[in-house]
C-alpha cells in the first residue's frame, strides 16, 4: 500500500490540465500538491488559489526523491522533462483517480495518470509517465508505451500495442492487435485497421499513415 506523503508533490506544467491533474491529486487524497512549474511568466498563469509558481521547468533542480507529476501534454516533451529529472534523483507519482477502473491484474508504471471514468483492463500493461484521460480505455492485452498519452474517449482495443511517446487525439481507436510505432500520433476520430509505423502520423477512416514531420516542441508547452 502507497503511504501518504506528507511533504507533497510538485506539478510540472501549469496550463489547463494541470488544474485537472491538481483535482486528481486531491480526489485520491494520498498526495498534497506544494505548487507548480512553468517556464512562462507567473502573471500569465491561472494557479488555483492557495498554490504557487516554484519556478521554470528548464531551470528547476529537483533535490534526489523529490516527487513530481508531469502535466505535459506533449509525449515529446515530457519524455524529456523526465529524463532529466530523473536523472537528478527526482521521482514520479502514479495518480490513479478513485473514479477510474483499473483491473487487478493490469500494471500500470511509475508516474502515469489515469483519469476520472477512464478504464484498464485485464492483464494490459500501461508503461512510466503515461496519460490516459477521461473515458479513455486500455483494453484486455493491451500494451501502452512510456511517455504515451491517449485523449479523452481514445481506445486501444485487445492486444493493441503503443510505442513509446505515442498519441492518440480524441476518440482515435486502435482495433484489435494492431500496433502503433514509437513517436507516432493518430488524429482525433481515425481508426487504425494496418500497424502504424514509427514516426507516423496516422488520420483517417481507415487512418493512412505519412511520415511525420517533427518540429521543435519546448518543454513550456505544458498542458
Amino acid at each position: 500500500m502507497r503511504v501518504k506523503d506528507s511533504s507533497g508533490v510538485v506539478i510540472i506544467g501549469a496550463g489547463g490540465f494541470s488544474r485537472e491533474l491538481m483535482q486528481y491529486v486531491l480526489d485520491e487524497g494520498r498526495l498534497t500538491v506544494r505548487g507548480f512549474l512553468d517556464d512562462r511568466d507567473p502573471m500569465e498563469l491561472k494557479l488555483p488559489a492557495g498554490t504557487a509558481h516554484l519556478g521554470a521547468i528548464t531551470s528547476y533542480q529537483p533535490t534526489p526523491g523529490e516527487a513530481f507529476v508531469l502535466a505535459v501534454g506533449e509525449p515529446n516533451a515530457r519524455a524529456r522533462i523526465a529524463e532529466r529529472f530523473l536523472k537528478a534523483g527526482a521521482r514520479f507519482e502514479t495518480v490513479v483517480h478513485p473514479r477510474a477502473y483499473v483491473a487487478s491484474s493490469a500494471t500500470v508504471g511509475a508516474g502515469s495518470v489515469i483519469a476520472p471514468f477512464a478504464s484498464v483492463g485485464a492483464s494490459a500493461v500501461v508503461g512510466e509517465l503515461v496519460q490516459v484521460h477521461f473515458y479513455a480505455s486500455v483494453a484486455h492485452d493491451a500494451f501502452v508505451g512510456r511517455c504515451a498519452a491517449l485523449s479523452p474517449y481514445s481506445v486501444v482495443n485487445g492486444g493493441g500495442r503503443l510505442g513509446e511517446r505515442v498519441f492518440l487525439g480524441t476518440r482515435a481507436t486502435v482495433n484489435p492487435t494492431k500496433s502503433v510505432g514509437d513517436g507516432s500520433k493518430v488524429t482525433a476520430g481515425s481508426v487504425v485497421y494496418q500497424d502504424v509505423p514509427s514516426d507516423a502520423i496516422a488520420m483517417g477512416n481507415p487512418a493512412k499513415s505519412r511520415r511525420l514531420m517533427r518540429a521543435p516542441d519546448a518543454e513550456q508547452n505544458a498542458g
